[in-house]
């Protein structure tokens, strides 16, 4: 088993989609219209099978979203952070306390925590997988 997707709400559908598709790379592959012919929802493809689906709704959802966060695995921090500081974000990769994972953070237009991070050789999750653990 493996996640298909993560759903989230957007005050704003254009936006959103602009935000995922122009700064992230993704692409929508399916769209949600009703009955009047109006887009209320998108499938996305972010990345190597990787989905987000956006439904639009009326109010602002409360700062800093309804979800802690949404991870995306980069093979390469260093030159997402490259990407996203063309993006006109603010980002330096850093190593995370607990696991020592490469990670670095921005968040979207509706207040969604993004966090990319590389599972490298010093990363406690690499050196986890390779002994084949299995956590709790």
């Amino acid at each position: 088993m493996r996640l298909s997707h993560a759903c989230y709400s957007s005050p704003d559908l254009e936006r959103t989609v602009e935000f995922y598709r122009d700064v992230l790379g993704g692409r929508v592959i399916h769209k949600f219209v009703n009955s009047d012919g109006q887009r209320y929802g998108v499938f996305m493809e972010i990345g190597d099978k990787t989905f987000l689906e956006f439904f639009q709704v009326s109010q602002q959802p409360p700062e800093g979203g309804l979800f802690r966060h949404i991870c995306f695995e980069v093979t390469d921090i260093h030159q997402w952070a490259s990407h996203l500081r063309l993006k006109g974000f603010m980002v330096e990769p850093t190593r995370s306390r607990s696991d020592k994972t490469l990670q670095c953070w921005i968040e979207e237009p509706d207040g969604n925590k993004i966090e990319f991070h590389q599972i490298d050789h010093e990363s406690l999750i690499h050196q986890s997988l390779d002994a084949g653990s299995k956590g709790e």
